[in-house]
């Protein structure tokens, strides 16, 4: 048999009768609508265990707050602008996407307001004001992140408020103490939705990572532009939306009313995660903001975040806080 032969061969064994070959194609659009079939059945078994999920969880907290008729009315009647109207938990543990929604459903139709004032109270979102203009260390929040320079400002540690006492302010750091001594006169820089504020204080003691700093009310505005503009950082909290997980800590390198630019914790945040933002630990105790990656930057170590629905009045803090609009320049 010589090379054409059998190339013939070879041809003749691919040759099929249209009957062989509408069986062929029959069988390969069935495999073809079995896989699309399954990931169907896949994709609804993935939706009815979230479901199940978030209705366990909803139930728990109907349980723990003892919600009445009117009250599980109100949070049905606002979950329709929720971004995934199953997950009405949210409306139980974030003040500022219980607000978000009772805002957009009191333009659609009367709500009345009694309920959801007594509501709000239930729910403990008026335990802790972010919107308070602190006085002395004793209006700063535990759990306030924060950062502590040195009264020349030439040496910073980063922490949070973890305490307090009936006679100092106790911060833990995420730096080493070494910088400073008992005695030393420090400016402890934090702030909220109101605006960056300084408390001048002094060192009592430090023991490993914890600062005990005296209580003070030498507490001043910083003036914005011209605080960061000495490549200040500013710090937030955040985590996923319908996340339990503690939050994690970031810094802001830039804010405007619509949006922020953060640090990437442990570059663990992508694009398309909705974030919870927040000035307070205890993110239960505390109104804070909603927000979608919108972007990711310098191999992902830089998130740019946009603001969900954001009251007048939320935006006009802001707007306040970043000086009408201009960005907010911090060290890299």
């Amino acid at each position: 048999m010589n090379g054409d032969e059998f190339l013939k061969e070879i041809a003749e064994s691919f040759k099929r009768t249209p009957k062989e070959i509408i069986i062929l194609i029959s069988v390969i659009l069935a495999v073809i609508c079995l896989i699309i079939i399954i990931n169907i059945i896949k994709r609804i078994m993935e939706r009815n265990k979230l479901a199940l999920a978030v209705n366990k969880r909803f139930e728990k907290y109907i349980v723990k707050y003892s919600l009445t008729k009117p009250e599980l009315d109100l949070v049905d009647r606002m979950s329709r602008f929720l971004k995934n109207p199953l997950k009405k938990y949210l409306l139980l543990t974030n003040a500022h996407t219980f607000n978000t929604c009772f805002h957009l459903l009191s333009r659609k139709e009367e709500v009345d307001k009694k309920i959801q004032m007594s509501f709000y109270k239930k729910l403990g979102f008026d335990r802790f004001d972010p919107y308070k203009v602190p006085s002395s260390s004793n209006d700063i929040a535990e759990g306030t992140p924060a950062r502590v320079f040195s009264a020349d400002k030439k040496t910073a540690v980063n922490g949070i408020i973890t305490r307090h006492l009936p006679d100092a302010l106790v911060f833990e750091s995420l730096d080493s103490l070494e910088k400073f001594s008992n005695e030393d006169e420090v400016i402890l820089v934090t702030h909220n939705y109101t605006g960056l504020y300084g408390l001048k204080t002094r060192v009592l003691k430090g023991e490993n990572k914890t600062i005990y700093m005296a209580n003070s009310e030498d507490i001043v505005t910083i003036q914005r532009r011209e605080y960061f503009r000495k490549n200040i950082y500013l710090p937030i909290l955040l985590r996923r939306e319908d996340s339990k997980d503690e939050p994690d800590y970031a810094y802001i390198r830039d804010l405007s009313a619509g949006g922020l630019s953060v640090t990437n914790p442990g570059k663990k945040y992508v694009k398309k995660d909705d974030l919870s933002l927040f000035f307070h630990k205890e993110a239960d105790k505390k109104f804070h903001l909603s927000g979608e990656v919108v972007r990711v930057s310098i191999n992902n170590k830089i998130l740019h975040i946009k603001f969900g629905y954001v009251t007048n009045s939320v935006r006009d803090r802001l707007v306040g806080l970043i000086q009408a609009g201009d960005p907010i320049h911090v060290k890299k």
